[in-house]
Parts: C-alpha cells; structure tokens; sequence
C-alpha cells in the first residue's frame, strides 16, 4: 500500500465513524476498519471497491451529482442518505465529506454518521456544546466559538481545512476572516444574538490564500457556566445558492430585454389568428378565377411570387392568402412597405443591426428577416427599393444569409418572399433603376391582380361585404337599390376595390334611411380634380396661367382636400399623385404645403 494511503489509514482510523477516500469514478482507495465492519467484509482488497456496491450511492449518476456541488469549492458538504442505504440500518445516515488529491487525481474524503433525529441543517443550528469541542469536529459546516469581543477561541477541522487557519497558532479576530464586517459590526451582531439567544447573517469569508466563500452564519450565545459569555457560530457554505440566484438575475435580465424587444416588434409581426373575412378573397367573376387558381398551385410550395397590379386591387390580400395556405402558416407573416421609408431605415429594418453599430444604437435591433424565420416576408412596393439595397436583397435570396449592421458574424434565414409592385419592373429594368437579375429571382412565380373595372361581377358581392363590415350595429343595414349598383358597375374604379369601399363607407356614413346613399356625383367630382386627363382642362387665358410651381403647389392641395389631409398609407396622397411618401413630405415643405390644407 502506498505511503499516501497508509497514512491516510491512520488518520481515518482515529475517527469513530465509517470513512473512506473515493475516487472520480465512486472507487474505494482507502477505508477505515469501521467502514469495512459494517459492511461485513474484513478489508479493503475483499470488499467491494465502489461507493454503488456499498449502497453510499445509488449509481453512478447520483454520485456525479454531488460532486458537482463541489463546483465552487473543497468542501465540506453534507448528504442524508435514504433509510435503508448502506446495510439494514432503518435510521437515516448522514455522509459529510470533502474533496481532497490523491495520487494527483481528485478524491472524496467522506465520513458517514448516524443523524437519530433527521433534522438536518436545524439539528446543527440547535446544538449546544457539551464541552467536549472534539465533536465539533465532526459536524459537517464551519464551526467557532468566539468571546464578546469576537476573537477566536475554537474552529473546528472542516473550518481549518477550507479557510486554511492552523490551530496550532494563535487564532486571529473573526474580522481576519469575515470580508463584509468589521469590529463594530462583529459586536452588534454579537450583542443582537446575546439579547435575542440568536440571530442569523449571510457574509462572505476569506480564505488564506485571498480566495473568498460566501456563507450564512448563525450566531448563538452559549449559556453554560464554563463558557459564559462566548458565542457559538455555525457557518453553511452558500456558493451554490448565491450562484443559482445570479442565474436567475441573469434570467430575469435577459426575459425582460426580450419581452420589450417583442413588444416592441410585435406591430411588425403578424402573429395574430387571421379572421376568416381578413383572410377571403371575395369574387364571383370569372376574371379572377386564375388569380384564384395560381394562390392554390403556388401556396405549397417555398417559391418566390411577385404580384403584380394597380393600387388597390388587393395584392396584400394575395400574399396573405398565400401564406394562411402555405406550409408556414404557423409562423409569421412579416410586412415591410419599401416605399413607405427612407433608404437607411429600410436597410436596418431588413437585416437589423446589433448593439453600438451607429450613435444610438443602445441594443441588438431583430430585423424582418430574422423575425420572418421559417415564416414570409411581404416586400410591398418592391419598384421602390434602392438600388444598393437590391444588391443585399439579392445575395439574402442566394445564399440564404446576411449580416446585421454591426454584427462580425452572418445569420442563416429561412424565409419565402413574396413580392408586390404597382410599378412595371420590365420598364424599371431598362431605365436601369432596377436590378435585372433580382428582377428575374423575384418573377419566378408571378400574378397578377385584376382591377375592378375587369370584373364587374364582383361589385354587387363587394358592396355587401362592405355594408356587413362597416354598418352601424345599432340600427337596420340600408339597402342599394339597383340602379345605384347599375351606376356602380358603370364606374371605372381609379382605385379599384380600395376605392368601392371608400364609396360604401361614406354612403354608410351619410344615409340614415332604408336605402343607402350613393351620391357618385360628388365622389366622381371630387376624385376627377385630381386625376382628370388634360384634355379635360380648359385652357386658361394669357393672363390666367400659372406657373409651373404655383401649379403643383394646388394640384397637391387639392388632393390633399380629397384624402382629409392623409399623406402616406392607403388611400393617401401619395398613392393618388404615384409619388414616394418620402417624396411627398419633401414638396409639401419646399411648396409650403400644410397638411391639413392651409399655406404657410
């Protein structure tokens, strides 16, 4: 036997308990002739050599677990074992152990005692000592008495092995080893536990090594003669508590940022359960059965679709048709209007950007890709993209990767496009505003989107789909009587569907009868100032005509008087005049245009 073990041997046999050395793997190196007497087998070379043959430890798993508490430090720790474990014993045991080196690998020293009571941590915070300070010895926390003045004047064996104090000197004040308190706190503490029989505080120790523990120490003033006015202290190593509770911040931390980084996007994201009216394309016309046909042949499938066709006609619909069929309706259908923002704001937006990647960037910033993962991106107004934007778009739909602003590593997306345009892209194209080959990676897939005046069938199902929708519930639907829906069906629809509603929620607003009001006049008079050909406009006198600026600068408010002042989104200005929002604002403000329809 190795000097190492035959030494060993002697220091566990002066222990009156069963004790042992175990290695990594739960083998028994070393065993006092307790351990191998109430096991039944007369040494160590005939016994079985594992903690799981002696019933210490269930299985390798269990005996994993608990060396791992030993994570922070060397110990000691304590383990009730089950009742029954280790022999026919029917009263709980209790293993205090701790780790050591042998032979270069690291070991457990443990010692197994009985625990008659089962009271765990609260047995050793009741205890008073006999006097016999040898017993303290064998508890398995750190142990001292103390004077009024908080000296030390006892640590037992587990104390002086972790926090390196040698007996043999002289002992140093508590303050040498408490980190967070000095004398006068020592003293109050002292003071408290003297007036109240205890009190409990958490602190931190110092090793002597520099090297800290953080424990929770109960202090409990000793009421035996011979030690009158000393104070017992029991102290639990709490590294294991303090790590799970900066854990959980960590968590908490970390929940918080999502949850308003989620808020914050959730207007982006369309998660909610669509409605099946949101989600049905209402018609009856002929016309529109392909349209109907390529959503079904397409939805299944992860191909790329660019619709096409005039505003208002629904292509958004589309897209969301596609998707409520597809295969990634679970996930999101995420929408980003290209013509609704400057250049710069589209690219963070897109690909999003990471914490400091620009002055106020303050946080990581999830961009529609990434959002959209495993889910549809709608690109609406896809014409409007810049030129260098396209450049980015097209490698995302090539390699399936990009990198957010700011970011040293690029982020893999599983994402379908879908694509929507007003704009004829062929034209872009040759003007050489568009890229020819996103063009050709976007039409891979294309439909296009009837407009109203090619599918007349569709105005009488429309119109009541629209009264159904926006008609008061507190009174009786109005009625269309048919020569109003004859005069509709006659109407050519500038602005198709979007623009029938707009009739039937105006009509809705004014009619307070059985029949709904229809005045197509005023609607006709009011739309055809702002879009009337030419040809229609009389030609001023010499001394009428205006200048080109004065001329924009009225046109623009006139339009503006049409859609109540709305600028930007459906049914606005910059719809009806086909200009960029962007471009828009920029000449209300060099003409000194007010919105809400007065000059400056």
């Amino acid at each position: 036997m190795p000097e190492l073990a035959e030494a060993l041997v002697k220091i566990l046999e002066t222990v009156p308990f069963p004790a042992f050395v175990a290695l990594s793997d739960g083998s028994i190196v070393v065993a006092n002739s307790s351990l191998t007497g109430i096991s039944g087998q007369p040494d160590l070379a005939t016994m079985d050599r594992t903690l799981y043959g002696l019933g210490i430890f269930h299985n390798p798993a269990e005996y994993r677990g608990f060396l791992q508490s030993f994570k922070h430090g060397g110990g000691p720790r304590r383990l009730v074992l089950p009742v029954g474990r280790f022999g026919s014993d029917h009263r709980p045991l209790v293993l205090f152990a701790s780790r050591i080196e042998y032979a270069g690998e690291s070991a457990l020293c443990g010692i197994i005692t009985r625990n008659a009571n089962g009271g765990g941590a609260e047995t050793i915070r009741e205890y008073t000592p006999s006097g016999n300070d040898d017993l303290l010895d064998k508890l398995g926390c750190f142990t001292m008495r103390v004077d009024a003045e908080g000296k030390l004047l006892y640590v037992n064996f587990p104390m002086q092995l972790e926090l390196g104090i040698q007996r043999k000197k002289q002992l140093p004040h508590l303050t040498r080893i408490d980190a967070e308190n000095d004398s006068a706190a020592i003293k109050r503490l002292l003071e408290l536990a003297r007036n109240h029989g205890s009190t409990t505080y958490e602190t931190t120790y110092q090793r002597e090594n520099g090297t800290l523990i953080p424990v929770e120490a109960l202090v409990k003033a000793m009421r035996k003669p011979e030690y009158d006015g000393q104070f017992l202290i029991t102290a639990f190593d709490i590294t294991e508590k303090r790590r799970a509770q900066r854990e959980l911040q960590t968590l908490e931390i970390e929940n918080e940022k999502l949850l308003l980084q989620l808020e914050s996007r959730a207007a982006q994201v369309d998660t909610k359960p669509a409605s099946q009216d949101s989600q049905r394309i209402i018609s009856e016309s002929p016309a529109y059965v392909r349209v109907l046909r390529q959503i079904e042949q397409v939805a299944s499938t992860n191909s790329t679709v660019l619709i096409t066709g005039e505003t208002g006609t629904g292509k958004e619909l589309i897209a969301r048709a596609i998707h409520a069929a597809s295969r990634r309706a679970a996930r999101p259908l995420v929408i980003l209007n290209c013509g609704a923002l400057p250049a710069e704001l589209i690219e963070s937006e897109l690909f999003g950007y990471r914490k400091g990647a620009f002055t106020g960037a303050r946080g990581d910033h999830l961009g529609r890709f990434e959002l959209a993962d495993e889910g549809t991106l709608f690109l609406d107004e896809i014409g409007e993209m810049p030129m260098l934007l396209q450049t980015r778009l097209l490698r995302v739909l090539q390699d399936g990767e990009f990198t957010p602003l700011g970011a040293r590593e690029s982020v893999h997306t599983n994402v379908r496009i879908i694509a929507a345009t007003n704009r004829d892209l062929r034209k872009r194209v040759a003007e050489g505003t568009f890229r020819s080959d996103l063009y050709f990676r976007l039409n891979v897939f294309p439909i296009h989107s009837v407009p109203l005046r090619d599918r007349p069938e569709d105005i009488p199902v429309l119109v009541d789909h629209f009264i159904r929708k926006y008609a008061p519930p507190h009174r009786a639907r109005p009625v269309l009587r048919p020569h109003d829906l004859a005069r509709l069906a006659d109407y050519p629809f500038d602005g198709n569907v979007r623009e029938l509603e707009n009739i039937i929620q105006r009509a809705l607003i004014v009619s307070s009868g059985k029949y709904l009001e229809i005045n197509l006049e005023s609607y006709i008079t009011a739309s055809s100032s702002a879009t009337a050909p030419a040809a229609a406009v009389q030609v001023p006198l010499p001394g009428q005509v205006l200048d080109f600026t004065e001329m924009q600068r009225q046109h623009i408010q006139s339009v503006l008087n049409l859609t109540d002042g709305k600028v930007s989104g459906k049914g606005g200005a910059a719809e009806i005049l086909g200009l960029n929002p962007q471009t828009l604002f920029s000449k209300m403000r060099k003409l000194g245009i007010d919105r809400r329809g007065a000059k400056s």
